[in-house]
């Protein structure tokens, strides 16, 4: 049921959605939204929600000339709104309640932006939230409560960046008196979920939408689901039956009946090793007052007879992480890394490694890396980089091998085949893969007409290259779990 009603003498129009215990009243010319369930009443933050543009401007949609509607289909019933600007950008909204479930459904459509203007669009606005007591759950890392009267700032890592160190998940919820919300990014890949909270008072969590190849280009949806006697515990298995809905949730179990070597690691512990190191002059790591430091090795052979020695101490199984085994050694040359360290034993000395890991029932992984591109690497060109819409690529001189930038995700994947084809060619058994950094840097666009890619495609590549080892029966690992 909704209703419709003016006030007299103002012309603002308020809208009223009710779903058994829930009723949304929303202004949409003053971008005000309230949300009364049970016992708690949650409101939109005044004045949050604008357009921010590169140029260092920002507007808010109060600015903007506002009209309304309401409207009501087979599944659902909400408010349409649009907001024209005085630059000719046009914000079309919804806001609706899903008559099945009662969620509440949070849409933004952007036309009329021109390629490379806005840096980011804040809508819908955060709910105000500083009760005495409650918390935010939020998906940074491991997981984080934070109170509600927390003495401390917070700052996030990564600026609220989505599959990154600050939401690891889609995904974040705040609970008070009982009761609480579920909010689920539906379009995740150009969200950022960015958390302010002032030191015994606010907590805020904004959203924010980046454009896509210099363009808002799409339609962005966010999903809240209010809950009664909700905690963290009960948030956590909302967002997980939302991930089993989506046909995305996989047990451990089910990875072992697709690749059966992933049971192999039950009760491993993980024997995390190098061969080489080189570090080059000039990096963040070289110490010019040890050279020792910046250079040495260990050859495969001694490698082997060290896990010799754990079999007889009573080692049962493990899983070897081998890094370093590259021409160059640790960090160097990626992707172009064969043969394997020559003064350590060469392409031989690594399967002689591999066959004795094989032999004591230990499992022969190694370090592998498809994102950072070395300048000096044999088949370097700039043209294979990552490429931002304003035609920049990344420059890092910080790691062992020195000069990079950033090998695009979409080509990622033929250089992985390569690789793993010359291991098969020398004989070398790889039984696990670790590919670095896949699993927790900022998934990347690029805007290279020969290999242009979005933010979706480029975590979807990662997962391909993930994919193409895990079918060949190698174990794959990577950095964090995002």
């Amino acid at each position: 049921i909704m209703q419709l009603c003016t006030l007299v003498g103002r012309g603002i129009k308020m809208y009223t959605l009710h779903y058994e215990d829930l009723v949304v009243i929303y202004n949409p010319e003053s971008v005000l939204l309230e949300v009364k369930y049970l016992n708690e009443s949650w409101k939109w933050k005044e004045g949050k929600s604008g357009i921010e543009y590169y140029d260092g401007g920002l507007i808010g949609f109060e600015q903007a000339k506002c009209t309304s509607s309401r409207y009501s289909t087979g599944v659902e019933d909400g408010v349409k709104a649009e907001y024209v600007f005085d630059n000719g950008v046009v914000c079309y909204t919804k806001v609706c309640i899903e008559r099945a479930t009662g969620e509440i459904r949070l849409r933004i459509y952007v036309e009329g932006d021109e390629y490379n203007s806005i840096k980011m669009v804040y809508w819908p606005s955060p709910f105000e939230f500083c009760p005495d007591k409650g918390y935010s759950v939020l998906p940074y890392m491991q997981g984080v409560l934070l109170p509600a009267k927390w003495p401390k700032e917070v700052k996030q890592y990564t600026g609220g960046l989505m599959y990154e160190r600050d939401n690891y998940m889609p995904m974040f919820g705040q609970v008070k008196g009982g009761v609480g919300y579920i909010a689920i990014y539906e379009t995740p890949y150009d969200a950022n979920s960015i958390v302010s909270h002032t030191p015994n008072g606010e907590t805020l969590v904004v959203h924010g939408w980046r454009p896509s190849l210099g363009k808002m280009a799409y339609e962005r949806e966010i999903v809240i689901k209010f809950l009664k006697d909700c905690d963290y515990n009960l948030i956590a298995k909302e967002y997980r039956n939302y991930v089993k809905l989506q046909g995305k949730l996989v047990t451990l179990r089910q990875k072992m009946e697709k690749n059966p070597n992933v049971a192999k690691l039950v009760g491993a512990p993980v024997i995390h090793t190098a061969i080489a190191i080189y570090i080059k002059p000039g990096t963040h790591y070289y110490d010019p007052d040890r050279p020792e430091h910046n250079e040495h090795y260990v050859s495969f052979y001694k490698r082997a007879e060290q896990l010799r020695k754990l079999k007889e101490m009573g080692v049962e199984k493990a899983y070897l992480h081998l890094d370093g085994w590259g021409k160059r050694g640790y960090d160097n040359l990626h992707p172009d890394v064969f043969p394997p360290y020559e003064k350590a034993g060469g392409a031989e000395g690594m399967k002689y490694l591999a066959n004795t890991c094989k032999e004591l029932d230990y499992v022969f992984g190694i370090h592998d890396q498809y994102h950072d591109y070395y300048y000096d690497a044999e088949s370097f060109d700039i043209e294979n980089a990552i490429t931002d819409t304003f035609g920049e690529r990344e420059y890092v001189n910080y790691w062992y091998g020195g000069e990079q930038t950033l090998l695009c995700t979409k080509l990622a994947q033929y250089y992985l085949k390569r690789n793993y084809m010359i291991f098969k060619e020398l004989g070398i058994d790889i039984e696990g893969s670790y590919l670095d950094v896949f699993g927790v840097v900022a998934i990347r666009e690029c805007a290279h007409k020969e290999h242009m890619m979005t933010r979706r495609e480029s975590a979807e590549y990662r997962i391909k290259c993930l994919e193409m080892l895990d079918g060949q029966g190698i174990i794959t690992s990577s950095e964090e779990p995002c």
